[in-house]
């Protein structure tokens, strides 16, 4: 004979038990489909390789654990994380290191791009930013293309659409029109490392000139060369 001790267990109706039961499946499967929702981040890529692999694992398992995966290529050096938090803390650290890497923008945090035309050129991009708040837009960059009726390049969050921003037909008193954004570029050049296929604001390797391969931008060139110049 089976004794238990205590009180005696509350009895459940099995219609309520049921809708327990439900509901808690309900409530694992959404967490589970979020999980599956969030898209990985894209891989950090080391130039180079690390001269030891023993330390690169302690330092991975130290900021992240055990959710990271390497791939070695021919020439880089490529680390996967499964979250955006452990990519961001693994960028820190690199960045912290001086370890030479480039990655890509996460998908929260890219931007959409729309080419505003209409306006003169003398209204500064600030002031341009300023008017499209009181219409409730947000812009995050505004860049002047062109001298005489410039287009102007409006950089925004991923919530802003082109319809959306089409109902805004005037703005600094003047009629403007709204066209979306086409990068025609095939290959992208980043201008800080010059290497090819990512952009200079996702890349922290050292810096090279692409006119002298010096350790300077390339902007700086012309400077650099007119204090080394020996003098006559």
């Amino acid at each position: 004979m089976l004794k238990t001790t205590g009180s005696r267990p509350s009895l459940v109706p099995r219609a309520e038990a049921n809708g327990r039961e439900t509901s808690q499946s309900n409530a694992v499967s959404t967490a589970q489909e979020q999980k599956d929702k969030e898209k990985l981040p894209s891989p950090i890529i080391v130039h180079g390789f690390f001269k030891d692999h023993l330390k690169l694992t302690m330092t991975l398992k130290n900021t992240i654990g055990s959710q990271y995966t390497i791939k070695y290529t021919k020439y880089n050096t490529n680390i996967y994380t499964r979250n955006k938090r452990d990519w961001t803390k693994l960028r820190e650290v690199l960045k912290n290191d001086g370890v030479d890497f480039h990655t890509y923008t996460h998908k929260t945090a890219k931007t959409h791009a729309f080419v505003l035309r209409g306006l003169h050129r003398e209204p500064t991009p600030k002031e341009i930013a300023e008017a499209l708040q009181e219409e409730e837009v947000d812009a995050q960059e505004i860049y002047m293309r062109g001298t005489n009726w410039p287009a102007y390049l409006v950089i925004t969050n991923r919530t802003y659409t082109l319809d959306k921003l089409e109902g805004i037909k005037c703005t600094l008193n003047t009629k403007i029109s709204w066209q979306r954004h086409i990068n025609n570029k095939i290959f992208v050049q980043c201008h800080r490392c010059q290497r090819w296929g990512h952009a200079t604001a996702n890349c922290h390797a050292r810096v090279k000139c692409v006119k002298c391969a010096g350790d300077h931008l390339t902007r700086d060139a012309s400077t650099v060369m007119a204090i080394t110049q020996p003098t006559t």
